[in-house]
C-alpha cells in the first residue's frame, strides 16, 4: 500500500511537471520530436492513464500510458508503465520499464526515486529468464507467446516471465520454426530456429521409398456348406408339414371317439395313423437338429490348408450326403 500511495503521489505530480515542460520533454533520437498536437494528446493520454490506474483498471491504463509514450516519448512515463506491468504481474516488462527509465533518466533523477526503482529491479530480476534467440537466416519475424519481439537477428537477448514460453520464427517461403520451453527466473537460455531449406530433411523419393509387402500367408477362405444347410432345411420343413398333419389326425381321432356308432376298426385305424405320423414328425425333428449340428460343425470349423493344385466342388468343399427314413428310424451318412 506504501508503494501505491507513492507511486499515486508521483503521477500527479509528474502530470502537472509535463503539462508545464512537455516542449523541453527530452525525445527517443530515433524519433522526430513531437508536433503540438501530439504533445496535447499525450497530456491528455497520460492524464487518462492516471485516473484509470487510480480505478485500478491496470489493463486501459496501460494501453493510454503506452500511447503517451509514444507520442511524447519521456523517461517519466517509463516508471508509471513498470508500475503498471508490476500490477499485471508482468515482471519482465516491468523490468525493462524500470531499467530504461534508469537510463534514460540518468542523474536528472531524485536519489530517493532511483533508490526506489534500483530496489524494484532487485526484487524482479529473480522472476524473469533471459532467452537468447539465434535463428540462422536473416529477417525472420520472432515472437514470444505469439507477441512479435523483432527480427533477426536480434541486437540483444530478451527478458521473458517465467513459465511456459512459445518461441518461434517465421520467413515467407519457407517453414515456421517453433520451440516450447518452460523456464524459471534467473535461467539463461539460448535457443537456436534453423528455417533454412538446407536444414530441412529431403522429400522423400522413389530411390529411397520401398514398398512393403506382408509375407505371411493369408487364412484360408472359410467356405459354408450349402449342401448341409439344404438338408437342415428340408428336414426342418418336412418336420413341419408331418407335425401339422399329425395334428389333424389327433383331432380326427378325438371326434371320432366322440361319435356314437363308430366301429373299433375304425377307431384303431385312426389310432395308428396319428402315432404313425407323430413317429414321422419325431424322426424328422431328431434329423432336424442333427443336421444342423453338422452344418454348423463343418461352417464354423477350421479349413485344412489347401494346395493351389486341388480342385473343390461344392464351395470348396467336397461334400456327400445321404438321409434315410424309414418307419421306425432316422439315418444321415456322409462324407466331407
Amino acid at each position: 500500500m506504501a508503494v501505491r500511495s507513492r507511486a499515486l503521489a508521483l503521477v500527479m505530480s509528474l502530470a502537472m511537471s509535463l503539462a508545464m515542460v512537455s516542449a523541453a520533454a527530452p525525445t527517443r533520437a530515433d524519433k522526430p520530436s513531437p508536433s503540438e498536437a501530439q504533445k496535447a494528446e499525450a497530456r491528455a493520454r497520460y492524464e487518462r492513464g492516471l485516473k484509470l490506474y487510480e480505478q485500478g483498471a491496470f489493463d486501459a491504463a496501460l494501453v493510454e500510458m503506452r500511447r503517451a509514450y509514444e507520442l511524447s516519448p519521456s523517461y517519466k512515463i517509463l516508471y508509471n508503465l513498470g508500475l503498471i506491468h508490476r500490477q499485471l504481474n508482468d515482471h519482465a516488462a516491468a523490468l525493462e520499464a524500470f531499467r530504461e527509465y534508469l537510463a534514460e533518466g540518468g542523474k536528472k533523477l531524485d536519489p530517493k526515486r532511483r533508490a526506489e526503482v534500483e530496489k524494484a529491479v532487485k526484487e524482479l530480476e529473480p522472476l524473469v529468464a533471459t532467452v537468447t534467440i539465434e535463428v540462422d537466416v536473416v529477417g525472420a519475424e520472432i515472437t514470444i507467446d505469439d507477441a512479435v519481439v523483432g527480427t533477426s537477428p536480434l541486437a540483444h537477448p530478451v527478458l521473458v516471465n517465467a513459465g511456459k514460453r512459445k518461441i518461434a520464427a517465421k520467413l515467407a517461403g519457407k517453414p515456421a520454426a517453433t520451440r516450447v520451453l518452460t523456464m524459471a527466473g534467473s535461467d539463461t537460455v539460448t535457443v537456436k530456429l534453423e528455417l533454412s531449406e538446407s536444414k530441412t530433411s529431403p522429400p522423400p523419393t522413389a530411390t529411397t521409398t520401398t514398398a512393403t509387402t506382408s509375407s505371411e500367408t493369408p487364412p484360408p477362405k472359410r467356405d459354408i456348406p450349402w449342401v448341409a444347410w439344404g438338408v437342415t432345411g428340408a428336414l426342418a420343413a418336412g418336420a413341419a408339414i408331418t407335425g401339422v398333419i399329425a395334428l389333424s389326425s389327433s383331432s380326427s381321432l378325438r371326434d371320432q371317439r366322440d361319435t356314437p356308432n363308430v366301429s373299433r376298426d375304425d377307431l384303431d385305424a385312426a389310432s395308428s395313423r396319428t402315432k404313425t405320423w407323430a413317429v414321422v414328425t419325431d424322426v424328422l425333428l431328431v434329423g432336424t437338429v442333427v443336421s444342423a449340428g453338422v452344418s454348423t460343425w463343418l461352417t464354423f470349423r477350421t479349413p485344412p490348408a489347401r494346395d493351389t493344385a486341388v480342385t473343390s466342388t461344392g464351395g470348396g468343399w467336397p461334400t456327400t450326403v445321404r438321409v434315410g427314413v424309414g418307419p421306425t428310424g432316422f439315418a444321415v451318412a456322409g462324407s466331407f
